[in-house]
């Protein structure tokens, strides 16, 4: 694995453990505080991360991290540079996160999302423990789906005249998580959620970066390559038709697009 590129690390703290220097990255990251607090500090200014937050610091920021008074806490972080995220990579760096000249983003989750980024961050930390020949391309999404929730977050928090819209695009998206199997389209999801498909398209797009379909696409394959790292060894086609594909031919086809190889050649690369 091209540690260079990526690196996901969680730890527990039982004791005070200060870090006595400031230092800098050359790649992003990203720091989730899963129980308890941690004292962050920059330069001129320190704050306390509680239960729950998230912290963004773009590359070549100076920080250093100091126990609070709590004797346990408990976090989970990533670093990774941009050339880690391949394909999506482009999509990514349009996303207002890294528009931001701040020295650093900081996220107070609700339950919900607080749950959500959890899951799809030790998951991230599974693949990365992991190592098999495609865990990089299923770290790729899991990072992408983490980025596009905090996108979501940061814009919500940004403007609340458009908290309506950033409510209605993370409600797709959970229902899209949830009903990936089910024949998803625009006209549908407009039904379910009783609104316009012009008004729904737009906002979904201009929030997420990503047209509905594509984000239908990259939850089902997300579930495709879990059942396609199995050892139960699924035919194709039912691997197709339990992730939402109508065929085993247009599963192939946009696993292809997206992973640049068939969905066989991917099962051999984990059972070679």
């Amino acid at each position: 694995m091209e540690e260079s590129l990526i690196y996901v690390d969680h730890m527990e703290f039982r004791q005070t453990s200060n870090m006595f220097q400031v230092h800098t990255h050359f790649q992003y990251e990203l720091y989730f505080q899963l129980i308890g607090s941690r004292i962050y500090c920059f330069d001129q200014e320190k704050f306390t991360l509680h239960q729950g937050d998230v912290i963004l610091i773009p590359p070549e920021v100076r920080h250093r991290t100091i126990s609070s008074e709590e004797i346990y806490s408990e976090r989970l972080l990533v670093n990774w540079d941009f050339a880690f995220l391949q394909s999506l990579g482009s999509r990514l760096a349009q996303l207002h996160l890294f528009q931001s000249k701040a020295p650093y983003l900081r996220f107070s989750l609700c339950g919900e999302q607080r749950a959500a980024l959890r899951k799809l961050l030790f998951t991230l930390l599974e693949e990365y423990k992991n190592q098999s020949p495609t865990s990089l391309l299923h770290m790729e999404t899991l990072l992408a789906e983490s980025l596009l929730l905090l996108e979501s977050v940061y814009r919500n928090s940004r403007n609340p005249a458009i908290s309506d819209h950033h409510q209605l695009v993370s409600s797709v998206c959970e229902y899209i998580q949830n009903h990936y199997v089910e024949n998803i389209t625009l006209a549908s999801l407009a039904k379910v959620f009783y609104v316009n498909e012009y008004t729904l398209s737009r906002n979904f797009n201009r929030i997420t970066r990503l047209s509905i379909p594509q984000y239908t696409n990259l939850v089902r394959l997300s579930n495709a390559k879990e059942m396609l790292s199995s050892p139960e060894k699924c035919s194709l086609l039912q691997i197709a038709l339990q992730s939402g594909f109508n065929s085993a031919s247009h599963f192939d086809k946009i696993f292809r697009s997206v992973e640049h190889m068939s969905p066989r050649e991917y099962r051999n690369l984990i059972f070679k």
